[in-house]
């Protein structure tokens, strides 16, 4: 687990990609010494972190596989159409990204309060943004 950095407020000026541009910066901190050295404390004092504990909005969660095909497995009930997460960890704010089922998409689950969906269903330019034009 990466912990003990910071990211800015996204702003005009400082845009989304700068977030980004730090947590590849973090990532690519982590070398083999580094993570051993984390492991080895871990085995001395292991403690495992939920996502319900930590402070809401604080936290940057990344998780998953590029190399895992979730797609490509059939489990006898057909290929699936759809990824969902289970209930476990769901929080204000949540928001998963995966590779989608067509090549080049995308499948987001969001995680929000339904006055917020109702708000931005009301956002004349975000539903412009976001609606998908055929």
């Amino acid at each position: 687990m990466v912990t003990g950095f910071e990211l800015r407020p996204v702003t005009l000026d400082n845009v989304l990609g700068n977030a980004a541009w730090q947590m590849n910066k973090v990532v690519a901190s982590c070398h083999e010494e580094k993570l051993r050295n984390f492991f080895e404390c871990w085995k001395r004092c292991p403690k495992l972190t939920r996502l319900s504990n930590l402070e809401p909005n604080i936290a940057v969660v990344t998780s998953g596989s590029p190399r895992f095909d979730i797609y490509g497995g059939n489990t006898g009930l057909g290929r699936p159409v759809a990824i969902r997460s289970g209930p476990g960890n769901k929080f204000n704010g949540r928001a998963t990204v995966q590779s989608g089922k067509e090549d080049r998409s995308i499948d987001i689950e969001v995680c929000l309060p339904v006055e917020t969906f109702e708000a931005m269903e009301k956002d004349k330019e975000f539903m412009d943004t976001v609606n998908i034009k055929s």
